[in-house]
């Protein structure tokens, strides 16, 4: 059983993207875009060492 609330880690990915004007000459961005994704790992259930947990399940959304 994964943890609902907890998570192990994070980890955020980022990527740039420049579009450049093609009539001018010097390079200058036109725009530019940043996409962010981010990926969170659940942690396995603590089990008794949680306050949720008890009477043999989790109670974290009741």
């Amino acid at each position: 059983m994964v943890c609902p609330y907890n998570n192990k880690s994070e980890t955020q990915i980022q990527a740039w993207k420049q579009e450049f004007d093609e009539e001018n000459e010097s390079q200058t961005p036109k725009s530019g875009r940043t996409v962010t994704q981010t990926v969170w790992e659940p942690m396995e259930c603590q089990r008794e060492n949680c306050g949720a947990f008890f009477d043999g399940r989790c109670h974290y959304k009741d």
